[in-house]
């Protein structure tokens, strides 16, 4: 599809914003780093770090297409129920609360 110059380029951008991404997100866990949001931050980090070192690993190893895709698929399918469970624990929080849902 895309031959080797555009696999590359894609997977040093993936790099690239995934490094800026997760300043910024370690960042923002130092203002929030007592709260509920600061430990799904940190928890996000930490996959989306894991995303990072799969592109590494791609640029040193000739990627197995179907190995590649699996692995693709179980991180996004992590990344789902994570943001799912947070979505849920804060529904609870506020019904607990009784705050409002702004």
């Amino acid at each position: 599809m895309f031959g080797e110059f555009g696999y590359v380029t894609t997977a040093l951008f993936a790099l690239i914003v995934g490094s800026v991404a997760g300043t910024m997100a370690i960042l923002t866990w130092d203002v929030f780093r007592e709260s509920t949001f600061g430990t799904a931050i940190i928890v996000l980090v930490v996959v989306f770090s894991i995303f990072s070192l799969h592109h590494v690993f791609l640029l040193s190893v000739e990627p197995r297409l179907a190995e590649s895709r699996l692995y693709q698929a179980l991180l996004n399918t992590v990344v789902v129920i994570f943001v799912g469970l947070v979505i849920r624990h804060r529904n609870r929080l506020q019904a607990t609360t009784g705050g409002s849902r702004t």
